[in-house]
């Protein structure tokens, strides 16, 4: 139904009706058998209600800006549904588009943005390449730098996720080696 709203020109219409699936993936999600196949439908929605976020024009005359908190928001939410589905890449891919925008939304490196650069961590890690995330982290502390004072939380908080992955390539190495013993 939301399609064929969609197809006539009504975006008002098609996305109630998409967020109205919505609603229904998320409440058969929790006792989905085939929880996969309910997450691309999910997915999906979630893509489609972007996509005519997008399309539609604001009150102001303009389209949403890459960094409105809608946007954000759809980005954090399309890179969860692809980590769960596994798609780590893509995830990632969500991830530094979302990071990127929180910055320009902002106009500072702000704790969200910390929360947000945790996650392509993980994703970094998920794909085994602790050196995507140590570059990551690398260049958000440099970018920090120019933003924010030496003591803030943010920076702090930077600084340890860059000893951590620090850590962990060291035990990888480390691993590595005896397994040449």
């Amino acid at each position: 139904m939301a399609y064929l709203y969609f197809q006539s020109g009504e975006l008002l219409a098609a996305e109630a009706t998409f967020r109205d699936a919505l609603d229904i993936y998320r409440a058969v999600w929790s006792s989905d058998a085939d929880r996969d196949s309910c997450m691309a439908q999910l997915t999906d929605c979630l893509c489609n209600i972007g996509s005519i976020e997008n399309k539609r024009k604001s009150s102001n005359g303009g389209v949403m800006g890459s960094d409105h908190p809608r946007v954000i928001a759809t980005l954090d939410n399309l890179a969860f549904s692809y980590s769960k589905n596994r798609d780590y890449t893509a995830a990632l891919s969500c991830y530094k588009e979302m990071q990127a925008a929180q910055v320009s939304h902002y106009n500072i490196f702000s704790e969200a943005c910390c929360e947000t650069l945790r996650k392509q961590n993980l994703m970094y890690e998920k794909l085994k390449n602790l050196n995507g995330a140590m570059e990551t982290t690398q260049e958000a502390l440099l970018l920090q730098k120019t933003m924010l004072p030496p003591d803030s939380p943010v920076v702090i908080q930077t600084k340890e996720m860059l000893e951590s992955i620090q850590k962990k390539m060291g035990r990888q190495s480390s691993s590595r080696n005896l397994r040449h013993i």
